[in-house]
C-alpha cells in the first residue's frame, strides 16, 4: 500500500465514527413530515424512500463496503460512497431548515447535531 493510499484509509476510518453519527442522529430524530405526512421530501422520482431512509442504506452500503477492507480497489469506491453519505445528508439538512417544521428540528436538537458533525469533518480534513 503507498503512502498516499494508506493516509487515505487512515482519514475514511477517522470518517466511519463521524458515518456513525450521522446514523445515530438521523434514527433517533423523530422526522415531523413523516407525522403530518406534508412536505414529504424525496430525493428521486424513481423510488418511493424519503431522504433519511436512503441515507440510512447508503451507510449500511459503505458499512459492508468497509467490512470488504481488503480489497484494495474499494478506496475509491469508499470515498464515493462517503461521498454519496454527507451529499444526501447535506441536502436534507438543507430541505428541513428552508421547510415549514424547520422550529421542531431546532428545538430537539437536529441542527446543533449536525453542526458538531461538520466541524469534526472540518477539523478531520483540515
Amino acid at each position: 500500500m503507498n503512502n498516499a493510499n494508506q493516509e487515505l484509509q487512515i482519514l475514511i476510518e477517522k470518517l466511519d465514527a463521524i458515518v456513525d453519527e450521522i446514523k445515530q442522529v438521523l434514527v433517533s430524530t423523530r422526522f415531523v413530515s413523516s407525522i403530518k405526512k406534508e412536505d414529504q421530501f424525496f430525493l428521486s422520482k424513481k423510488t418511493d424512500l424519503d431522504a433519511k431512509t436512503r441515507i440510512l442504506v447508503k451507510i449500511d452500503k459503505y458499512k459492508k463496503l468497509r467490512a470488504d477492507a481488503h480489497y484494495p480497489h474499494n478506496s475509491e469506491l469508499e470515498v464515493t460512497s462517503l461521498m454519496d453519505i454527507f451529499t444526501i445528508t447535506e441536502i436534507l439538512i438543507k430541505k428541513l431548515s428552508e421547510g415549514k417544521s424547520s422550529s421542531e428540528y431546532v428545538d430537539n436538537g437536529f441542527f446543533n447535531s449536525f453542526s458538531d458533525i461538520t466541524h469534526k469533518i472540518e477539523s478531520l480534513i483540515a
